[in-house]
This record gives structure tokens, sequence and C-alpha cells, in this order.
């Protein structure tokens, strides 16, 4: 993660290009630091395929 402009209070989010054998872990809980702030306002859409 990255950011650009120190007075941007939001972090910009390189995108990774993945294989079918990727894997990424995902942990969303309180006792994540960033708990209800770092993925606020996001909105991912996911379809049959990635279910």
């Amino acid at each position: 993660m990255t950011t650009d402009d120190k007075d941007d209070k939001t972090a910009r989010i390189d995108p990774v290009r993945y294989s079918l054998d990727s894997k990424f872990k995902f942990e969303c809980h309180k006792g994540v630091k960033c708990f209800t702030k770092c993925c606020r306002d996001i909105n991912i859409i996911l379809t049959p395929y990635d279910i």
C-alpha cells in the first residue's frame, strides 16, 4: 500500500493481477487495528464466477 500525497487521508492500493492458482487472505474484525477504517466505502462486485 502506498500513499502518493501526505495530505491525502486515504491510501492508494496498487492493483495486483492474480492467477487461477493465487490465494489471498482477507481479515476484518475488531482485533485488526484498521477495523472499519481501511475498507470503508469500498464496493466490490462479485459475480457467480467469483463465488
